[in-house]
């Protein structure tokens, strides 16, 4: 660690000179991040394992409008996620998504319960000071069992929990870039049909191969006769 540079957390000084494995260097910097926001996690999991008496809320803001909540009990954790959608397209995009999350519990045993809520925070945020509720907010609560949380499983729960943010966000935006897709073909398809569609122009002045003009018989007179 090295002095913390202006608008900066934290900064990293690395000595290239020294005898290391560039590859696993460059890999443990790369999971700092991930090593910070995990500590909250495995204490929680570690006093769940431990049967220790659960602690108070725990409250980790990684984003300036957003926040992770852990509500630990006696023998499962509670993960709120207080998401901000800037769209109110997303939210309806959310909705959706997680409740494909809250089917996959019938036929997956082992699965998470997941619960998503819009404007209204859960019960277990009930008290907390400044608590972010807007249109535009969403709340995603994750409920982790001891299977969750045992053994060499934590690992991957707190990678896979910690990058659920980024996961939905990227299907949100698949799923508006795909139906964009649909709609402008769609669009395309019906210019086509219209095009197809356009009658012939009535009246339509023909002529003789000298260039005088000719009226066909059966089309109503005028005042003047054939012009041949």
């Amino acid at each position: 660690m090295a002095s913390t540079e202006n608008g900066y957390d934290v900064t990293l000084e690395i000595d290239v000179s020294a005898k290391s494995d560039p590859a696993k260097v460059a890999r443990e910097v790369s999971l700092m991040k991930r090593h910070a926001l995990a500590a909250p996690f495995y204490k929680v999991f570690a006093d769940i394992e431990g049967k220790k008496p659960p602690a108070g809320l725990i409250e980790i803001r990684y984003r300036d409008d957003e926040a992770i909540y852990l509500k630990p009990e006696v023998d499962r954790v509670i993960v709120i996620f207080a998401i901000q959608f800037k769209d109110a397209d997303d939210v309806v995009f959310a909705k959706v998504f997680l409740q494909e999350y809250a089917d996959a519990r019938r036929t997956m045993s082992n699965a998470p319960s997941v619960l998503f809520s819009q404007k209204e925070p859960p019960m277990e945020l009930k008290g907390v000071k400044n608590l972010r509720v807007a249109e535009g907010q969403g709340f995603v609560s994750f409920v982790l069992f001891g299977s969750h949380i045992v053994g060499t499983k934590k690992e991957k729960t707190i990678d896979n929990i910690q990058t659920f943010r980024n996961y939905l966000h990227y299907h949100i935006k698949c799923s508006k870039a795909y139906m964009h897709t649909r709609m402008r073909n769609r669009v395309k398809g019906f210019l086509q049909i219209l095009n197809r569609a356009k009658s012939a122009p009535e009246n339509t002045e023909k002529k003789t191969m000298t260039g005088k003009t000719f009226k066909r018989a059966d089309e109503p007179s005028t005042e003047d006769e054939y012009n041949i």
